[in-house]
């Protein structure tokens, strides 16, 4: 080979590094950050769902300032501010689900006992038990409300969320019995 060819070799896999670089950095960041972050509004004092702009976060120079925001929740009754809360949105803290497993650490299932575990991948969520008896999972509780949820509810796994939504929905097709007994003595 001659030089000129072994310099384009060695430029395209610089870029060909550069790129796989980025397209990493770009995909952490972009795990980090997205979805849903509660904050409390500097303005108002409410909860307030924000979303960080992800396309500004991954293009911006490692060291600088956070990405700005792309949405909130007040926007629509407020319109657009300074943005105050631009650095508690990017705390690991703020996302919703963070929230979650904070608010899960150390409880168990208010019915059964169990361990609170979430697994997202097939939508089953920690379940959150209201004073009204009603369940529902935490993704399903708008996100201005989540703390309040959050301070007024149980927690509960999914599979006891999923026998008390199918217990309110369909009481005709459930019979409850505490004297449950086993017979081995019937007929095969």
């Amino acid at each position: 080979m001659d030089s000129g060819t072994v310099a384009a070799v060695v430029i395209v896999g610089l870029l060909g590094a550069w790129g796989v670089w980025f397209a990493a950095r770009a995909l952490a960041i972009r795990r980090r950050l997205q979805g849903d972050r509660v904050v409390t509004c500097p303005e108002t004092g409410q909860p307030a769902i924000v979303h960080i702009d992800l396309a500004l976060a991954v293009t911006s120079t490692a060291g600088s300032a956070p990405a700005p925001l792309e949405a909130c929740s007040r926007w629509a009754a407020r319109g657009q501010c300074d943005q105050p809360c631009v650095c508690a949105a990017h705390l690991p803290a703020s996302s919703a689900s963070a929230l979650v497993k904070a608010w899960a650490k150390d409880r168990t299932c208010t019915t059964c006992g169990g361990e609170l575990v979430e697994h997202p991948l097939v939508g089953h969520h920690i379940a959150l038990f209201e004073p009204g008896g009603i369940t529902r999972e935490w993704v399903d509780v708008a996100g201005e409300r989540l703390p309040l949820a959050l301070a007024t509810c149980l927690p509960l796994c999914w599979n006891c969320h999923q026998a008390a939504s199918f217990r309110r929905l369909y009481p005709e097709l459930v019979v409850d019995r505490d004297d449950l007994t086993v017979h081995t003595d019937l007929p095969t």
